[in-house]
């Protein structure tokens, strides 16, 4: 049985799932615009090959919210699941089934608790705003920002316990949002905002050129922040917490719940935490709670790696070869297998380099066309990273969504690899090609890490071959372009 879902706001998608797998196709993979909205019905088709599958095998399709104009305006109950038995949204085929549509907190919820490895978990959702809501006794619609709640469901059980609900306004989400138009004059700077937390006051002025006033007005929104997601992951004696909504990516306020919460020793935070991943939330949520399929596992590959790929992508290259490269100090594009799904490259659409020399770290943000203070993430073997960071639970950190502060040797021995705070957004790899780029690259310099950025510029991230092409013959400074099994050096 298999569900797809679509979702047509700021970072659309479509996503199929079932069995036991996933395929998620972001819109701005497709039309080259960052956190492109509209309509995602023609890459159905794309989407039913990946998989495996046709349009027969599909049981129905959810969206989220006001699917089309045709959902409703407001909702009461967070868990409501509104079904359409016989009116068309369109004559596209993907609409001849039937229709769900459920709210947007409750995808962001069905993506954070049934993409993670808990039965029993505290949930937590923070976006920028969502659904409106009815307040009883109150005429107008009011949008919330925040939900909070529970779920238990175990692995092969069809039995489910989901008790989610809305909280009070908390525009901890709107301010982040506020913060990206004010300090950088537009949206979907949040990163980069976050970047700033970690450069110290007496460096701030010189190396970001922004005004001291600028680092305290960060630092108190982030304080607020850390304080607000705290408070409102509620006790209760199970092993860990599941978070969504844009506020998720807040790598500070995730590894402070890790730090100072006895209660809590997981916190599970996928990589398309943001709107991107409604869709996954929602068909998971549709195929195990409402179907009532029985709850499958979905391991981090099948999570991180479900969108585009073809034959040439999944060949392997010679990994002894790329090491050298790297070891060499040469920037290398890696384009292997499916794409990412999320905004954080993790190994499939990669720019990587030697973390042994500092001024790649420079040239990789040359390369990206971002700020010279902005952090570039370190992955490293899993049996190696409790050497070089801090981690708490080493499972939380397969996705590149939660920061570690480094350990002494880690930041004398790789200082590119932190931020000016000595934090890290690590990436952790067990198993796949990265893993034995990594142990190749091990091998040579006796260091199990490399530095991994995202394979684009000023763009999504890249997609197809073509694309991998396009960028690469545009951007002089990567010296490498490997694409499947094929290494491109470039000739001066």
């Amino acid at each position: 049985m298999y569900v797809a879902s679509v979702y047509t706001g700021h970072d659309a998608s479509l996503a199929i799932v079932g069995e036991g797998k996933i395929v998620h196709l972001e819109l701005e993979r497709f039309t080259r615009k960052k956190h492109d909205s509209g309509n995602i019905n023609w890459l159905y088709d794309l989407a039913l090959k990946l998989i495996g599958i046709s349009d027969d095998d599909v049981s129905c399709v959810v969206g989220i919210s006001s699917l089309l104009g045709k959902g409703p305006n407001f909702w009461t109950e967070l868990d409501t699941v509104f079904k359409f038995k016989e009116e068309k949204f369109s004559n596209h085929s993907l609409y001849q089934h039937p229709i769900y549509i459920i709210s947007h907190y409750l995808a962001h919820a069905g993506y954070a608790f049934y993409t993670s490895p808990l039965e029993d978990a505290r949930i937590l959702t923070i976006d920028g705003q969502g659904d409106p809501f009815r307040i009883p006794f109150v005429d107008d619609d009011q949008k919330t920002d925040c939900a909070i709640g529970y779920a238990r469901h175990l692995f092969g059980s069809i039995d489910f316990d989901w008790n989610l609900r809305w909280h009070p306004y908390q525009k901890i989400g709107w301010m982040w949002i506020s913060a990206s138009q004010k300090i950088f004059g537009g949206e979907y700077h949040e990163g980069k905002v976050m970047a700033l937390i970690g450069i110290p006051s007496k460096i701030f002025q010189k190396k970001t050129k922004f005004s001291i006033n600028t680092y305290h007005e960060v630092h108190r929104m982030q304080n607020m922040t850390t304080q607000v997601v705290n408070q409102l992951i509620e006790y209760r004696e199970d092993d860990g917490v599941c978070l969504a909504g844009g506020v998720a990516l807040n790598g500070i306020a995730v590894y402070d719940l890790l730090k100072s919460r006895e209660d809590i020793c997981h916190v599970h935070v996928p990589p398309s935490v943001h709107d991107g991943g409604l869709t996954v939330g929602a068909a998971l949520y549709i195929l195990h709670v409402v179907l009532k399929q029985p709850r499958a596992y979905y391991s981090p590959e099948t999570i991180s790696f479900c969108g585009y790929t073809n034959d040439e992508l999944d060949r392997i290259p010679d990994m002894k070869k790329i090491a050298k490269f790297l070891k060499d100090g040469k920037i290398v594009a890696l384009v292997h297998g499916k794409a990412e799904s999320g905004p954080r490259a993790l190994g499939h659409r990669s720019l990587l380099t030697n973390p042994m020399i500092y001024s790649l770290k420079g040239k990789l943000n040359r390369i990206k066309e971002r700020a010279k203070w902005r952090p570039v993430a370190p992955v490293i073997m899993a049996e190696y990273a409790h050497q070089f960071f801090d981690l708490l639970n080493l499972s939380c950190y397969h996705y590149m969504t939660v920061i570690a502060n480094g350990t002494t040797i880690g930041k004398m021995s790789l200082p590119s690899c932190f931020h000016y705070d000595g934090t890290a957004r690590v990436q952790i790899v067990e198993s796949g090609l990265l893993y034995e780029l990594l142990k190749a690259f091990n091998e040579l310099t006796s260091f199990p890490m490399l530095l991994n950025t995202s394979f684009n510029v000023n763009e999504p991230i890249v997609n197809t071959i073509d694309e991998a092409k396009r960028t690469f013959e545009c951007c002089k400074e990567i010296d490498i372009l490997v694409i499947g099994d094929k290494v491109i050096e470039r000739h001066v």
